[in-house]
């Protein structure tokens, strides 16, 4: 922690930071396009920033800036963003509809996954991991779902007579 607050950084932050600055540089010369998949590569950074040492991307959002641009990086967040919006909104159509309380818990553990996946993002480099897009597309499962209940309601179970007696000596 010292040398932390000395502005003395561990080679692993060191990585990060350079790795950073290497993604940016890219996306600086090819805003639009990025350098493509498998951008982090010893020659690339050699001849962007060779200054540093090599480093992979080490966030899905350099990452993306780095192969895909700025226009990628935008389209990533806008996904991402979209998605956390689509489920708080989803949470406040249904919240005053008991049969749909299932949507609430379902938006819940998405919106709680894109978040953890959004967080350690910041320092892992898995833009492509297969997760993020199974998350994205239960979100839109999630909707789809909704609105097939909601223009076709199932009627509720009328009770048995059965029930309706167990019910009946329960009170007395």
């Amino acid at each position: 922690m010292g040398s932390f607050a000395h502005g003395e950084l561990d080679e692993s932050a060191q990585g990060r930071l350079h790795a950073w600055k290497f993604a940016w540089e890219l996306a600086m010369h090819y805003p639009i396009t990025g350098g493509s998949f498998e951008t982090f590569t010893p020659d690339l950074e050699a001849r962007f920033t060779p200054q540093f040492s090599f480093a992979g991307p080490h966030s899905i959002y350099f990452q993306t800036l780095g192969e895909q641009g700025f226009v990628g990086l935008g389209i990533f967040m806008f996904v991402l963003g979209g998605c956390f919006y689509s489920l708080w909104r989803l949470r406040r159509r249904v919240r005053r509809q008991p049969s749909f309380s299932w949507i609430t818990n379902y938006s819940l553990m998405l919106e709680t996954s894109l978040l953890g996946y959004v967080v350690s993002g910041s320092f892992l480099p898995r833009a492509y991991f297969d997760l993020w897009f199974q998350l994205a597309a239960g979100t839109a499962l999630l909707h789809i779902l909704y609105e097939r209940d909601r223009s076709h309601p199932v009627p509720e179970e009328a009770p048995s007579p059965a029930r309706a007696e167990l019910f009946e000596v329960s009170a007395g």
